[in-house]
């Protein structure tokens, strides 16, 4: 018990909490985009807005009131189309409303039929008015203005997906944060399978990133009647990922993002599984087997990758340990390997007793701490414990595991 307790206190200290998508679309600036998607900072009552009893009506609007809301669309998205302060303007006034406390279903519904097709138009243009629309839409999260962002999944330009999956990031959080237009079953049925067909393919490691945040987003609504999102997808994230990671053997110049983005998904999930065990403690809902045993085989995947990456040359013990600027960078990968496997780690005892299909062996290696060591031993150490969780005979082979699927470790 003290060995596991000391597995995940590490673990939950490996990485801070993804913060929402308003707050990272910030991170837009590696794609040289930062100044197009940044959300407004001043206050909300300086803002020309609509009246609040237009924007929380959970009753169906009136006349007048949708003729306002007409109104307040057309002048505004005008904007959109001007210079760079008239457009910075425009996508402030037209977002004011959708970042309410209290936005109502009618209010939503209307507001997109007015502002949705001008938006799907203007995304298609591209560039600083494409982006523009895209953060927009986003925020309207609707069936209709999702429809759209999806569809700019697949553009060629790597700036409109990371701008579309990011945008997909908003709407799960206002369906997380706010009364939710969105069916659980549109997203189950459509999102997932989008983010998860573009996860997989996708070859530009900031895109990935925001993909995976994005289904992040998705495993974090906990709304009353979305119970099966969550699951579905954590579960979508794992597999995806768990594909992606099979014939990785090395570090590219892009892989520190790509690793620190399998981070985030490891965290995400380690971090539900939390919330797992405290709900079988309090009689809550309970993820399926399947589910439990693709979280399992993703932490396996991430355990045995990392320990094909400790082999990596360009990350070797006396390069890490130099004062030259490669020894500073083979660290840090370093670093990253560690915190990957001690999350892997510790999501792997963390499933082990959810199965509730025998008891969990567990090791007195804390994974986490070992590659930043630089050391040859710690490496050897390192690589046993690996094989000891996901080789042949290994912890994962057995009960309450049982998964008969053969890691790639290193020769």
């Amino acid at each position: 018990m003290t060995t596991r307790r000391t597995t995940l206190d590490s673990a939950r200290t490996s990485t801070r909490a993804v913060p929402t998508f308003r707050c990272r679309l910030a991170a837009a600036f590696t794609l040289g985009i930062a100044s197009l998607v940044a959300l407004p900072t001043i206050s909300l009552a300086q803002l020309q807005t609509l009246p609040a009893e237009v924007i929380g009506s959970q009753a169906q609007l009136g006349t007048d009131q949708k003729s306002q809301v007409k109104t307040f669309v057309e002048s505004a998205f005008k904007g959109l189309s001007g210079d760079a302060k008239a457009l910075r303007e425009a996508r402030t006034t037209l977002l004011a409303p959708l970042l309410e406390t209290q936005v109502g279903l009618s209010f939503r519904t209307e507001y997109s039929q007015a502002l949705t097709p001008g938006l799907a138009e203007l995304a298609k243009t591209g560039g600083t008015k494409g982006v523009n629309a895209i953060v927009i839409l986003g925020e309207v999260a609707t069936s209709s203005s999702l429809e759209v962002i999806e569809g700019l999944l697949e553009s060629t330009d790597a700036g409109t997906r990371f701008a579309a999956a990011s945008a997909i990031g908003a709407s799960l959080d206002q369906v997380r944060t706010r009364t939710p237009v969105l069916q659980e079953s549109r997203l189950t049925g459509g999102t997932l399978a989008k983010l998860a067909g573009r996860l997989k393919a996708e070859n530009d490691q900031i895109v990935l990133d925001a993909l995976t945040r994005a289904m992040i987003a998705a495993g974090r609504v906990n709304q009353p009647g979305y119970e099966s999102l969550r699951e579905k997808a954590l579960d979508t994230l794992a597999v995806s990922l768990t594909e992606r990671l099979i014939g990785e053997n090395s570090l590219g110049n892009q892989d520190l993002t790509a690793l620190q983005s399998m981070l985030r998904a490891l965290v995400a999930i380690r971090d539900e599984l939390l919330v797992e065990e405290r709900n079988r403690g309090n009689g809550g809902t309970r993820m399926k087997g399947a589910t439990l045993e693709h979280l399992a085989i993703f932490a396996g995947e991430s355990l045995a990758l990392s320990a094909r990456l400790i082999k990596d040359p360009a990350i070797a013990p006396a390069i890490a340990t130099a004062e030259a600027d490669e020894g500073v960078s083979a660290l840090k990968a370093r670093t990253l390997i560690g915190q990957i496997s001690g999350t892997a780690q510790a999501s792997v005892y963390l499933i082990g007793p959810l199965l509730e299909r025998g008891p969990v062996g567990q090791s007195s290696v804390n994974l986490g701490s070992l590659p930043s060591q630089a050391k040859n031993e710690s490496d050897a150490r390192f690589l046993t414990a690996i094989s000891e969780l996901v080789g042949p005979g290994g912890t994962l082979s057995k009960d309450p595991y049982a998964i008969k699927r053969a890691f790639k470790l290193p020769g």
